[in-house]
């Protein structure tokens, strides 16, 4: 218990804290994104969410990496409610898998926020599937 108490204080406390999260529940956080337009949650993915991601990423490892950023997705899962992530490495070839329960509009966020990460600081071009429940990027490095 005490492990896994300090493992998430390790990956995650210490920056939600200091990054000033708070927390809402899953109703609050259905209705906020049933409001905006496809358009305004992916403008907001673009910008707001790949410059967190980016910080996150610069604070927790100190550097714009693959590792990185896949370190950045799993914590965003498994603490914050991003989804379900699960990664695939096949030598070159990576898939990034992310299910979550928070609909279509969920999804273009995360859509937009993976490809803006990869493509922008990592260089990476991925080709995505999405659905209401789900999100798919595959790439080759």
């Amino acid at each position: 218990m005490i492990s896994v108490l300090l493992t998430k204080f390790g990956n995650w406390d210490r920056f939600a804290e200091q990054a000033k999260f708070i927390s809402v529940t899953y109703d609050l956080f259905g209705v906020v994104l049933a409001e905006a337009s496809d358009e305004k949650v992916s403008s907001i993915a673009q910008t707001i969410g790949a410059n967190s991601a980016r910080d996150s990423m610069m604070f927790q490892s100190k550097e714009m990496t693959l590792a990185a950023f896949l370190l950045y997705l799993n914590n965003r899962c498994q603490y914050a409610g991003f989804g379900v992530f699960e990664y695939q490495n096949g030598g070159r070839n990576h898939v990034i898998i992310i299910q979550h329960a928070h609909g279509q509009k969920w999804s273009i966020f995360l859509h937009q926020q993976i490809d803006e990460v990869l493509r922008k600081p990592l260089g990476i071009l991925a080709q995505f599937e999405t659905n209401e429940t789900s999100v798919v990027a595959r790439f080759v490095t």
